[in-house]
């Protein structure tokens, strides 16, 4: 029976710190790809909600073009109106329809992308639990009153924990050059019959190893770990550099979210209030009916760019949230 303890390997000791870093540096790793999927859900839903929404505008105009259609048939028969004007209105109706057409086409294909990515069958759709409102803006979101410092992010928890991993590694190679202590003990039993027992030895002891000459493969080791651990730290440095800017860019984009929504919203309900004052005109004959086309369109148009305004501040938002994730020791543990 033999048994050997190895009590002192420098090089072991640190690998094993090494390891553990890198244990860490995947946890980190995790965290964010977790954060990415909740922002990617996001996007996804607020894609499927703008969808909805052009979709509820489309049936709208389509149901105004329909009426424009039915006043102009109307007007042609009292000899108001001449068959140009009809065929006008018959041409936007069918423009409406074809637009109708194509946002059902795109609501379902976003709820279709947004239940796959949810892990849902392509025939199991889901159902869009609100409504995309259009909202006065409300201003960029707070980040909070703690100082903004990305080396909290969980991304760059990860690079920060591969770094010490990867520096740790080139100290585990340069250590391969020091000796290694164990102690070792044996015993054995010796008959020279079988079932029959002449005598026993033991021995016990303390061993040093040490490698004098490994064929250059220690050094070849220490140069790998170094390069890795230049790798690493050149990797978190640009990656440190690439958050201190996403943070200017999410704040920009926000804001630029919001001048849009501001100019939309108002310019919707503008285009609103000039359609209605425009049929009320052509019905008291002071205005042409293509002047009424003309007003409609500008109105399905605003609202369509307000829709799209309201569903790129909530991406800006979210995409803010995505940037601003800071892991403190407190909510770590």
């Amino acid at each position: 029976l033999t048994l050997q303890w190895k009590v002192f390997s420098p090089a072991d000791w640190t690998a094993r710190g090494a390891a553990s870093l890198q244990a860490d540096a995947a946890r980190w790793t995790e965290v964010r790809a977790r954060e990415v999927t909740i922002l990617r859900t996001e996007v996804l839903y607020r894609e499927a909600q703008r969808a909805a929404a052009q979709l509820a505008a489309a049936r709208k105009s389509e149901q105004a073009a329909a009426a424009n259609r039915a006043v102009f048939a109307r007007r042609v028969e009292e000899g108001v109106l001449t068959r140009a004007d009809l065929l006008q209105a018959e041409a936007e109706l069918s423009s409406s329809v074809a637009g109708r057409v194509e946002a059902e086409r795109r609501e379902e294909q976003a709820r279709r992308d947004l239940g796959v990515y949810l892990g849902r069958s392509e025939r199991m759709l889901p159902v869009l639990a609100d409504t995309l409102l259009l909202e006065p803006p409300r201003g960029t979101p707070d980040t909070g009153a703690a100082p903004y410092d990305p080396r909290l992010r969980a991304d760059l928890r990860a690079l920060s924990r591969a770094r010490d991993a990867a520096g740790a590694d080139s100290k585990r190679a340069g250590r391969t050059y020091l000796p290694e202590i164990a102690v070792f003990g044996a015993y054995g039993v010796h008959a020279a019959e079988a079932f029959q027992r002449d005598g026993d030895n033991w021995t016990v002891g303390v061993g040093l190893k040490w490698n004098l000459f490994s064929g250059f493969g220690r050094s070849n080791d220490r140069k790998r770990a170094a390069a890795a651990r230049t790798m690493a730290e050149t990797r978190y440095d640009q990656a440190l550099r690439e958050a201190r800017a996403e943070l200017d860019a999410a704040l920009s984009a926000v804001a630029s979210a919001d001048r849009a929504v501001e100019a939309t919203v108002a310019a919707e309900q503008a285009a609103t209030a000039g359609a209605e004052l425009m049929r009320r005109r052509f019905e008291e004959g002071l205005a042409t009916a293509s002047e009424v086309l003309q007003s409609e369109y500008r109105r399905a148009d605003a609202k369509s760019m307000a829709i799209d305004a309201q569903a790129g501040r909530h991406m800006a938002e979210a995409r803010l949230r995505f940037v601003t994730t800071l892991h403190t020791e407190e909510n770590d543990r």
